[in-house]
């Protein structure tokens, strides 16, 4: 992909205009790889040294170009959603714009469409309403002590769930395990190659990595089903967002896992916990 500042470092290269330009760094100390940049008219420069492809006029038009413009940052400011919020289209990161105040999928403003499809704004405020109304909901949910019970069934339910999810996870690893010891007793008996062998046990160990990870997410997850306190925790952290009466990049970190944003306007809050309504709507089927 081609940059912006890829187009200026040419042109402010003299590389470019066909001179060979030497000692333009040097090492601050041996004991570190930092560099400095050389003062111009100390660097050893040889004129016309091979066959240019910008002329000289016009290098020395963008330098006096480059020193009258101001310099505009096209890097996103860091807001209350920065490093939260991603475009679900191409899974880049959305910048924030603080003069219109809304947030952008980056991989379109840096690329185009050629990257990703997904132009569409969206206002900082509509995300603030949208979890504070999901936050406010909550908090009522849990003055109700029948569907707080209910909840707490379904936990319990979701519990056995996972738990046997984790098993049947194992399951596979093992099975995997098993596997890459049969491949090492194909080498030994001369069946199979060094080659085919690490390519086969490459294979698998990547198999086990990715599964590995999915054991970890069902572990997180039986960690908040198994917590006795968990929905008492929730309920503080949601009394606390209610008293304050503003959200802050603290709170959002506390509660906000991930958020996502698509070109067809949908937008979707991951929370970082168990949401009892969610679990509610989607009934027994709670795994995941």
């Amino acid at each position: 992909m081609w940059h912006s500042s890829t187009i200026k470092n040419i042109l402010t290269n003299r590389h470019y205009c066909g001179d060979l330009v030497q000692i333009r760094e040097e090492t601050i100390s041996v004991r570190t790889i930092k560099r400095r940049e050389i003062e111009e008219d100390e660097r050893i420069i040889s004129d016309g040294t091979h066959e240019p492809i910008i002329s000289f006029d016009t290098f020395k038009a963008v330098e006096k170009m480059l020193q009258k413009r101001t310099k505009t940052a096209t890097a996103p400011s860091t807001h209350l959603f920065s490093n939260l919020i991603f475009c679900e289209d191409c899974g880049k990161g959305l910048w924030y714009r603080a003069s219109s105040k809304h947030y952008r999928c980056g991989g379109y403003i840096r690329h185009g469409e050629r990257y990703c499809l997904n132009k569409m704004p969206i206002r900082l405020n509509e995300i603030e309403s949208v979890i504070q109304n999901d936050l406010k909901d909550l908090f009522q949910f849990f003055r109700d002590d029948s569907l707080m019970s209910e909840f707490e069934s379904k936990m319990n339910e979701n519990k056995h769930q996972i738990q046997s999810a984790i098993k049947n996870v194992e399951n596979k690893i093992e099975k995997l395990e098993m596997r890459n010891r049969s491949y090492l007793d194909l080498y030994a008996d001369k069946i199979i190659s060094k080659e085919e062998l690490k390519k086969l046990r490459d294979t698998v160990s990547k198999e086990i990595e990715e599964i590995m990870m999915t054991k970890s997410e069902l572990g997180k997850s039986l960690e908040n089903n198994s917590n006795e306190s968990y929905s008492l925790t929730l309920k503080k952290k949601l009394e606390k967002f209610l008293y304050v009466g503003k959200l802050n990049k603290h709170m959002i970190n506390a509660l906000v896992e991930k958020i996502s944003w698509s070109q067809n306007g949908e937008l979707r809050i991951h929370y970082k916990f168990e949401n009892p309504l969610q679990i509610k709507k989607e009934g027994n089927n709670l795994v995941g």
